[in-house]
């Protein structure tokens, strides 16, 4: 690298040690810069009722990174901003040459009083735009996710492209499938945290309609909504497994899948539960959504996004059916992970746009101040820059 000694990059994440999806890209990232080259602190805040993970803090330090605990309130949001009303962070913050954070599009401390260190912001749910002058990149992990947050004012020539850097752990199987006596049978199923406001009324209304005594749905984690849905369509070949962080139960989950039946309220921008199924060749069926529609781009051709719950029932049925078809498309799907996930790859390109931000951290300087100025200082008198 053009550059003699370390940088110093400083990740930034409230609850940054659980296992959601934009905590384990961050995550990955930390661990995956190599040592030699990068110092990788890892600032983070948990509350006593949601405590750390500890997989995920011991594979952290296992791969070098530095764990430094910031106190705070929760977050609270108003008038756009995620505000922080007590935090120490900046008693404890050791400064850094770039930081990565992990966010929505909103305004956010402590970010927004960090004015002097290039940023880069990777974008897992678009709910607003910041062009604060020294966000240096923003990270879009579907062409999607870009084109919804430029539609919004985000500074198109900040954007850059990166997916999940994704590491399939060697794990202790558990034969699942012997366990509930379904070796036999054809399963669908997918896996979602803990959280009635994601749930979708359509894989399970479409599984009713091909259910037979030959397949069977599986579902780990989810809000109680799904169990509350399964009695009342009378579905009656349902197993539930509770959430859980545990890799070995995760994967031995995914394993014995035959189809990744997914769905989601609010859809996806991008998915790491989507890409580890493609991992293990399981075609992968879902829906639309009235929010964000990245996971077309994660599926490709490895399964099919469908409009209702009525096209999602047939898909299922002619997977099932259709050998053919089902081995297309799991050849198709480990083919899709390895384009989009591959962790060499990803790492490459995610390491080659730090190089890039350390070397030149602001460019277009006069958009990005009249931008800043007009985001501070909003009034109608401002042009629309593009």
């Amino acid at each position: 690298m053009p550059y003699e000694k370390k940088k110093h990059i400083a990740f930034i994440k409230y609850l940054g040690l659980s296992v959601g999806g934009t905590e384990k890209f961050l995550q990955t990232i930390a661990a995956g810069l190599p040592k030699d080259e990068f110092r990788a602190d890892y600032y983070w805040a948990h509350p006593n009722d949601n405590p750390p993970d500890k997989g995920r803090v011991k594979y952290l330090e296992d791969n070098g990174v530095s764990l430094i605990e910031f106190k705070t309130s929760k977050p609270r949001v108003h008038r756009g901003k995620i505000w922080l009303d007590k935090t120490d962070f900046f008693n404890v913050f050791k400064g850094a040459d770039l930081v990565q954070t992990g966010r929505c599009g909103l305004f956010e401390e402590p970010f927004c009083s960090i004015r002097n260190i290039p940023m880069v912001d990777s974008m897992h749910y678009v709910a607003g735009v910041d062009n604060q002058y020294n966000i240096s990149r923003v990270m879009h992990i579907s062409e999607f996710s870009r084109n919804k947050w430029v539609e919004r004012g985000g500074d198109e020539s900040r954007a850059v492209m990166a997916s999940h850097p994704i590491i399939i752990p060697d794990i202790k199987f558990i034969d699942y499938r012997r366990e509930l006596k379904l070796e036999n049978r054809f399963i669908f199923g997918f896996h979602q945290r803990d959280d009635n406001a994601i749930f979708s009324d359509i894989p399970l209304k479409a599984y009713k309609e091909v259910e037979n005594a030959d397949n069977a749905f599986v579902l780990l984690g989810g809000g109680d909504n799904y169990k509350k849905q399964a009695g009342e369509l009378g579905i009656k070949n349902i197993h539930f497994f509770e959430h859980t962080g545990d890799v070995n139960k995760i994967h031995s989950f995914l394993r014995m899948l035959n189809v990744y039946a997914h769905g989601r309220k609010d859809g996806e921008l991008n998915s790491t539960a989507i890409a580890e199924a493609l991992y293990y060749e399981k075609p992968v069926v879902s829906h639309i959504s009235d929010s964000f529609n990245g996971h077309v781009e994660c599926i490709a051709g490895a399964g099919f996004v469908v409009e209702d719950a009525g096209q999602y029932a047939r898909k299922l049925g002619e997977i099932e059916q259709n050998r053919d078809l089902y081995n297309n498309l799991s050849v198709k799907a480990r083919e899709q992970f390895a384009r989009m996930y591959g962790y060499e790859d990803q790492m490459a390109n995610i390491i080659a746009i730090y190089a890039d931000v350390l070397q030149n951290p602001y460019p277009n300087r006069i958009k990005r101040l009249c931008l800043d100025i007009k985001q501070q200082f909003p009034t109608r008198r401002h042009r629309r820059w593009k």
